[in-house]
């Protein structure tokens, strides 16, 4: 009985200590595990790299707005801080046009906003720091953003390094990042289109024309930038990445939006040939053509062709967004430019509401009294030949309103900030982002 004891004692002993170098080996050894829980684990000193489906982008055909998501983790188990790098590896991109790249993540690991997929093998970003005993989870979109169909592939490449210390320009945050870094994504807490917003609702997430744009909602008081000797304040990051702005003020002057033209009502609301686009190119050229290298060229949206007939109204793309309670910033005719003004959807977006007065969101200025013009056409009326646009009427606290376009309103002009400027400061009207 005794001997029969201290075998199965001896066999005890021996299986825990098997599982045990097992365990050591799972944690330490650079390979690759198949198990129930994840498609593939790969161990590579001291980091665990969890991949949910696969690290394989297999040979993918790639339809115009198709867009492939990956999820994975990076498990640091150990008791030290240590830094990895993040690119892809074996590549194929035949696509014809921009494929971009978005990695989102939890606990300060990496991020890319609106990237270009490589068309070889790369390092896209370096230095990623992982505290101890932390996981990091992402998520990678992979989006066709063109009006080709193409074929890409690749494989997600994690290897550890060592920190270096860099000071150069290329590592500085720009002002997306820091703008994500200081404003945690929220959800709306009222439904742009269908209520006012009259409260800080935050930095909220969606889509524009070029990807995931991000933008401000209601009473914020962090979306101050002091740029060129003027106060602005932040309307959204882009989907490219660059910043876009609208002046806190309106200028000296006021002015109609534009004259009627006769031969071609329509071209009437074209930004482009309008009284209000002369009046915006002669100030940035007085001042903001010394920081001109610091503002993009972007699309501003003008939506002004093709209208439908209702009755005597020629109606256009943005009444009938309103009317049907849409709002959304993709745009169906944009201008490309320096400088323009804001159109009536970012208007909402920021918590205006057609009809409804509100001095409650950050478009709101008290030192405004008179109404302003956003670029965005409303309706003809062909009974009396009037053409109207959407404006902000400041006389009665910042209700959305349509106004003829011979009318005399101020002007709020319009920049974006290239997406790679750097800041100082916090947003704040006492610290405001200051561009470098």
């Amino acid at each position: 009985m005794k001997v029969r004891y201290k075998i199965t004692l001896f066999i005890l002993i021996l299986m825990i200590t098997s599982l045990t170098l097992l365990g050591v080996s799972y944690s330490f050894s650079p390979k690759n595990i198949e198990n129930d829980n994840y498609a593939l684990v790969v161990t590579n000193e001291e980091l665990s790299i969890n991949y949910f489906t696969s690290d394989t982008i297999t040979d993918k055909i790639l339809k115009p707005n198709e867009e492939i998501m990956i999820d994975f983790s990076v498990t640091n188990g150990s008791e030290k801080d240590m830094y990895y790098s993040f690119g892809l590896d074996e590549v194929l991109n035949i696509i014809d046009g921009e494929v971009v790249i978005n990695l989102t993540s939890t606990n300060n690991g990496g991020t890319i906003n609106n990237g270009n997929y490589p068309k070889e093998a790369n390092v896209l970003i370096n230095q990623i720091k992982i505290p101890a005993n932390t996981i990091q989870s992402y998520t990678l979109s992979i989006k066709n953003i063109s009006n080709n169909i193409g074929e890409i592939g690749g494989k997600i490449k994690i290897e550890k390094v060592n920190y270096v210390e860099d000071n150069s320009e290329e590592t500085k945050k720009t002002f997306a990042n820091i703008l994500l870094e200081n404003n945690p994504i929220k959800s709306a807490l009222t439904i742009p289109g269908k209520e006012k917003s009259t409260t800080d609702e935050g930095l909220i997430m969606a889509e524009d024309d070029y990807g995931n744009t991000y933008y401000f909602r209601g009473k914020v008081e962090n979306n101050y930038v002091s740029f060129s000797g003027y106060t602005w304040r932040i309307i959204r990051i882009n989907g490219d990445g660059s910043v876009r702005l609208i002046l806190d003020n309106i200028l000296d002057e006021t002015t109609i939006y534009n004259t009627i033209n006769e031969n071609n009502i329509t071209e009437s609301y074209n930004f482009n040939n309008s009284t209000i686009k002369t009046l915006l190119d002669s100030w940035y050229e007085t001042n903001l053509k010394d920081n001109d290298i610091k503002i993009s060229e972007n699309a501003f949206c003008n939506d002004y062709q093709n209208p439908t007939i209702d009755g005597y109204n020629e109606i256009y793309q943005n009444y009938n967004n309103i009317k049907n309670e849409i709002v959304t910033f993709k745009c169906t005719n944009s201008i490309t430019a320096k400088i323009g003004l804001i159109n009536v959807m970012e208007a909402i977006y920021a918590g205006s509401y057609s009809n409804y007065a509100n001095t409650n969101n950050y478009l709101y200025n008290a030192k405004i009294k008179s109404g302003w013009w956003t670029m965005s056409p409303s309706y003809y009326n062909t009974n009396n030949n009037e053409l109207y646009m959407y404006s902000l009427n400041a006389g009665v606290n910042n209700i959305i309103d349509s106004t003829v376009i011979t009318s005399e309103k101020g002007l709020r002009p319009v920049i974006n900030l290239s997406k790679n400027v750097t800041v100082t400061g916090t947003g704040s009207i006492s610290d405001p982002y200051i561009v470098q």
